[in-house]
């Protein structure tokens, strides 16, 4: 199973700063509030990834494309999709009726789109899997629980961002 994590990072209310030094605190700031509020969730999220299961019936590709399209209505400036992911996309009657390639050929296809010509940041943190080789920005971690801060790292690497 995966998890598609959505969200916009920064809303329209937000305002700009005025000087370089405002936007240095505002980032911080961000950044703390970021940290506050991943160490408030991050429990709540590892008891709802505890209770997923492995159903060998996961497509990526469809998943990704439905997630980019809520986050794209999002009115915020900045959009972040981050992708968590246990394995490759499958699912059995796709694999049966199109060939087993199929589903990993459209996920590579539509995470290429998005990359390339999305202003949505993309990235996906592999859960005792290496998503490197479909994505771009990609973690891989050994186990579930060291998804919390992992979550935090990519969010704050993507907000610092240039």
């Amino acid at each position: 199973p995966s998890l598609l994590l959505l969200a916009p990072a920064r809303g329209d209310d937000d305002k700009p700063a005025d000087k370089p030094d405002e936007a240095h605190v505002s980032t911080e700031k961000e950044i703390r509030h970021l940290r506050q509020q991943a160490e408030l969730r991050e429990q709540q999220l590892m008891m709802q990834l505890a209770e997923m299961k492995a159903q060998r019936s996961t497509r990526m590709g469809p998943a990704i494309r439905h997630a980019l399209a809520k986050l794209s209505r999002q009115s915020a400036r900045m959009k972040v999709l981050i992708v968590v992911s246990d394995g490759t996309p499958m699912d059995e009657a796709t694999a049966a009726a199109n060939g087993f390639e199929y589903l990993d050929d459209h996920l590579f296809q539509v995470v290429h789109a998005i990359e390339s010509r999305s202003p949505i940041q993309l990235a996906a943190i592999g859960i005792g899997h290496d998503v490197s080789r479909v994505y771009s920005n990609a973690t891989k971690i050994a186990k579930v629980e060291q998804l919390g801060p992992a979550l935090t790292q990519k969010l704050i690497g993507l907000l610092t961002a240039d």
